[in-house]
């Protein structure tokens, strides 16, 4: 007996050494942790300043959710409004708080007090009709707001999340005791667990048969979420029981629950999991937490148990857990009748599923790619402010995965075929849209930043453009020589063809080689009429370091580009050669205010040939009306716009290069391992173009004629006369005037 007893001894003390190593090792586990702080810090990346402008497309739904997407609160009929307030007015009214009458088309408008501006907006059922600002007693007629820039993408140790960090002090009482009486009204009391819950969870997991109920208390919950998975498993509970007594030794009731409160799930944003009740707040009603009341608090107390299943955006499932709370605060005294009968009175203003919340997953790719180019460390937690614009980043989006299954449907045997578009306003240089590919889940190689390919025909204006600087003769007039030739290169010797081999001989105008896209006059006037050192100069003057080299072959594109170093370019071209750098951060600070990273515009630089750029500019407006891109009507674009298509060898990589006065965008179709194929500027990349730039003109953005230079005029030639005074012409000219920008020389 007594070896049994001995035994049994000696086997416990084995056990409650075993245990008492492990405890000592899971308190070792949330000291380290804790050491480094409850929450590791976010990377918060902002959009770009939204701008609303005069005469836009948007409907009054749709700008109020913008507004409070942007972190505006709307307002009352009656209520008066502050700083960063708004509220939607019928037009008779806007008009008998002013004294002022308004558009006869207006239904509606929008009153709004900003930092520094208040004024209002006038709305059609689908437009902004006119954006008024009070001025010194007066109203001003303006043609845009801005609205800032909104936080629209948060990482947490990688994982896309919504989370706000706030003090319990901040949050008001009735979410404090919402939660607590629904889960854990003993929380104050027990020392971690409660042993009262764990075995009412017993007999109910007996009588289920499985693990249907944890009988967890916050602290467990807290232990959950912080540290383990959500697994059902005996073992878990043990190590999460064990790990809620000992940080109840370590931390104190209310520093749980503050932790508790930030870190519970809340449901789910897209791809955004939304952590705590400040994020929730935000997320279901556009509120700070501490503007909750009674209800709301209880609607998000109430969602705990399954945000998916009962969270507000279930509205009959959220009413009965509602419900729930409100009786079990009413049954601890917590709550007074009346504030019971208030609470249930309350209609929810739930904000709709279908905000504008979205990950635009390969510009934030574009984005950690470039801190970590930058050695910047985001371990403590980042800011990001970028250039993004929602509308067009969205409006890119749906072009490239649309177009690629149009371009799938349409093309034989099409592969693993990809796209992208990236988009600029060139004024400032900054990117409006980045997208790498059709769908980042599927093909999350980000192409817009790391493409490296040649780019064709995007090349020909820039070698036009350094003839004419070189040439003073040479005109978009001009007749060139379109017969084949030989050109001796050393001891190699470069015979260019057009990309319709068989169309030779005669001769072209100069601009119509540059509509047409032909090799053979481009070769010519890259060869006869520059020198290709120049043409380099021309291109880096653009925007492009020195990496191109003095080949022949140059001319007709056969280096290869980043894609945002093809934007650059055009964007520089659509500014008649002024350059602004191309980029996508402005800035990026640590949560301390210390700036780590900021963009600093470079002077503009003032080119010297404005004359010569207008003329190139004016040719590649024609490209779109004659040219290869002249399927681009089949779009009915209202704006003004040049353009150039380009296809490189073997149909490899296909390229459009469109741009008004202040916009530039790039398309590229092709394939990633660069295999030939049946592709060509016009055919993909132009359609990919043209879509996006019409669902641009839908925001309200239609492109007014290029503000050109002086010295120039645009003339319209009659192709009758034209094409009486070429001798030879190879390729007809249309039925149509042709109107070119040209010097003025007094020569037509």
């Amino acid at each position: 007996m007594k070896t049994y007893l001995a035994l049994a001894l000696s086997l416990g003390c084995f056990v409650f050494g075993l245990v008492f190593i492990w405890a000592l090792k899971v308190n070792s586990d949330i000291k380290a942790s804790l050491d480094e702080g409850w929450f590791s810090q976010p990377v918060q990346i902002y959009t770009g300043s939204q701008e609303l402008r005069r005469l836009q497309k948007i409907s009054a739904n749709v700008l109020v959710n913008r507004f409070k997407d942007s972190g505006w609160t709307e307002r009352g009929l009656d209520q008066p409004i502050i700083k960063k307030e708004f509220t939607l007015l019928p037009v008779h009214l806007c008009e008998e708080r002013i004294d002022t009458e308004l558009p006869k088309s207006g239904s509606s408008c929008l009153v709004f007090q900003g930092e520094t501006q208040s004024g209002l907006m006038v709305l059609s059922p689908d437009q902004i009709l006119e954006i008024l600002i009070f001025e010194d007693s007066k109203m001003e007629s303006i043609e845009s707001f801005s609205l800032g820039g909104k936080l629209f993408a948060q990482f947490i140790d990688e994982k896309a999340v919504r989370q706000t960090f706030t003090s319990i002090s901040q949050m008001p009482d009735y979410c404090l005791e919402s939660i607590l009486a629904i889960e854990d009204n003993r929380f104050l009391e027990h020392k971690g667990i409660s042993p009262k819950a764990i075995g009412r969870a017993f007999f109910r997991n007996i009588k289920a048969g499985r693990l249907s109920e944890g009988g967890s208390t916050i602290t467990q919950q807290l232990i959950k979420n912080k540290f383990l998975d959500s697994q059902k498993t005996l073992i878990r509970k043990a190590r999460e029981a064990l790990m809620a007594i000992l940080i109840e030794i370590t931390a104190d009731k209310n520093k749980i629950l503050e932790n508790y409160l930030n870190i519970i799930y809340m449901g789910q944003d897209g791809p955004f999991e939304v952590r705590g009740f400040p994020a929730a707040a935000e997320f279901y009603f556009n509120k700070n937490i501490n503007q909750l009341s009674l209800k709301e608090c209880a609607s998000l107390a109430g969602s705990v148990k399954g945000p998916g299943i009962y969270g507000p955006h279930k509205q009959e499932k959220n009413e009965s857990r509602i419900k729930a709370v409100l009786d079990r605060m009413l049954a601890l005294d917590w709550i007074t009748k009346e504030d019971f009968k208030l609470a249930t009175q309350e209609t929810l203003d739930v904000r709709s599923k279908s905000s504008d919340s979205f990950l635009a997953p390969y510009f934030v790719n574009a984005v950690n790619s470039f801190i970590a180019a930058e050695g910047i460390d985001p371990s403590e937690g980042l800011k990001v402010y970028t250039t993004l614009s929602p509308d067009h980043q969205k409006i890119a989006e749906n072009v490239a995965q649309k177009k690629i299954k149009e371009f799938k449907i349409k093309l034989e045997n099409p592969g693993k075929l990809e796209n992208l578009i990236v988009s600029a306003n060139p004024k400032t240089g900054e990117v409006l849209a980045l997208v790498g590919g059709s769908d980042f889940r599927t093909s999350p190689y980000n192409r817009a930043i790391l493409n490296f390919r040649p780019i064709g025909s995007l090349m020909k204006p820039f070698v036009y453009l350094s003839a004419l600087i070189d040439d003073k003769e040479l005109t978009p007039k001009s007749l060139i020589s379109n017969d084949k030739f030989d050109f001796k290169d050393g001891l190699k010797t470069w015979s260019p063809s057009n990309y319709d081999k068989s169309a030779f001989g005669g001769q072209v105008y100069l601009f119509q080689a540059l509509m047409l896209s032909l090799n053979i006059p481009t070769a010519r006037i890259g060869l006869e009429h520059t020198d290709l050192n120049h043409v380099i100069d021309v291109v880096k003057e653009f925007g492009v370091e020195d990496r191109l080299k003095p080949y022949p072959a140059l001319i007709l594109g056969t280096f290869e580009f980043y894609p945002l170093e093809a934007l650059q370019i055009y964007s520089s071209l659509s500014q008649f050669g002024d350059y602004q750098k191309i980029h996508f951060i402005k800035k990026i600070e640590k949560f301390d205010g210390d700036v780590v990273y900021e963009f600093i515009p470079e002077p503009s630089k003032d080119f010297e040939h404005k004359i010569q750029t207008a003329e190139v500019i004016g040719m590649l407006k024609n490209t779109l009306k004659y040219g290869t891109a002249k399927s681009a009507s089949y779009w009915n674009l209202q704006g003004v716009y040049a353009g150039k298509t380009g296809t490189t060898s073997f149909h490899k990589d296909s390229w459009f290069a469109g741009f008004s006065k202040d916009h530039v965008a790039i398309a590229w179709v092709g394939y990633d391992e660069g295999t030939g194929s049946k592709l060509s500027g016009a055919g993909q990349p132009l359609p990919v173009w043209a879509d996006y730039m019409r669902g641009v003109e839908n925001l309200g953005q239609v492109a007014a004629d290029f503000d050109w230079p002086e010295g120039v005029s645009s003339e319209s030639f009659s192709s009758f006369k034209l094409t009486e005074d070429a001798k030879e012409l190879y390729i007809p000219l249309p039925e149509d005037d042709i109107e070119l920008v040209v010097e003025d020389k007094g020569w037509f």
